[in-house]
């Protein structure tokens, strides 16, 4: 089998620019936004991305001592978020992939199970498509884009207000939510199957794996995104699904207080979080980190975005 297994509205946003930006739940803290784009297969179909507004604040990342299967590169830590900003609610999909850039990436199948759907999330995707992606968007909506690219080399503009990936950082606090448990939004694994799409009963039948849950998310493959409990900021499928890739290159924790201040320095690899719907446990722990290299592609290897927020800039 293959698969990426272990290893109030801000008045900025009340423009038009060919799209459509309305407000979804303006009584709700984080404030979310709601925005849209139209396909160009098929005809006159609309998808939509919702962000998050997440606060600033101080958290504790990493995992602590006495958590089960940790790795001592998850070494807790302070973190200050001195900025808000947004974030997607969830993953990707394939839909608003291919309404952005015209393609489907994403593997077909994972032993004989369909990994293709509109509303499932994109898969198959580099971290270098990611910020391809997200140059792209933040052109089609009139924003100034993030990232420089020369090649392979990708540079950020952090006063820019256009669509980027999540730091590390910035990706745990949204996923912890104000919470200090082991799966972000829960901390038993019998609970698990409530937010997140994992290795239940049904994958473990139907990949044969050695690992999982002990419980039934539904889902034996990909599932839709959004279709588990939201995290108590709105956030969804932090948990399983897909892994999701960061800004950050994969380096040692900074001991001490932190300020993110957009990412660790360090080698080549680019992290990525979340784990997947056929990872082990371990893997699906909101604390796990893994680093692949950016030019890589696997099928069970996504993304979610996020966007500075020009108030904070």
């Amino acid at each position: 089998m293959s698969g990426w297994l272990d290893t109030s509205l801000h008045p900025w946003v009340t423009r038009r620019l060919g799209l459509m930006l309305v407000v979804l739940g303006a009584a709700l803290l984080p404030a979310t936004v709601a925005l849209g784009w139209v396909a160009q297969r098929p005809a006159r179909q609309v998808w939509r991305l919702e962000l998050v507004e997440v606060p600033a604040g101080t958290f504790q990342m990493g995992s602590p001592e006495g958590e089960d299967e940790r790795d001592p590169g998850e070494a807790r830590h302070e973190v200050r978020i001195e900025r808000p900003f947004l974030i997607a609610r969830t993953e990707l999909t394939q839909g608003q992939y291919r309404a952005v850039m015209g393609v489907n990436p994403s593997v077909e199948e994972l032993d004989g199970i369909s990994l293709l759907g509109e509303e499932l999330p994109v898969q198959n995707v580099s971290w270098l498509d990611a910020v391809a992606l997200c140059n792209r968007l933040s052109e089609r909506e009139g924003l100034r884009p993030a990232y420089e690219v020369l090649g392979d080399e990708v540079s950020w503009d952090r006063d820019a207000d256009g669509y980027r990936l999540p730091t590390e950082a910035e990706w745990e606090y949204a996923a912890r939510a104000g919470l200090d448990k082991k799966y972000g939004a829960v901390e038993a694994d019998g609970e698990v199957c409530g937010v997140g799409n994992v290795a239940d009963r049904k994958a473990r039948e139907a990949f044969a794996l050695e690992w999982g849950f002990d419980c039934d998310d539904g889902h034996a493959g990909l599932a839709p995104v959004g279709s588990f409990a939201a995290n108590p900021w709105g956030v969804y499928d932090t948990a399983g699904n897909v892994w999701e890739w960061t800004w950050d290159r994969y380096a040692a924790y900074i001991t001490g207080e932190v300020v993110d201040q957009g990412g660790l320095s360090g080698g080549v690899p680019r992290v990525s979080r979340g784990g997947s719907f056929v990872a082990p446990p371990w893997r699906v722990r909101v604390a796990d980190r893994v680093g692949d290299d950016p030019s890589n592609r696997r099928d069970l290897l996504g993304f979610r975005l996020a966007r500075s927020l020009p108030s904070a800039l």
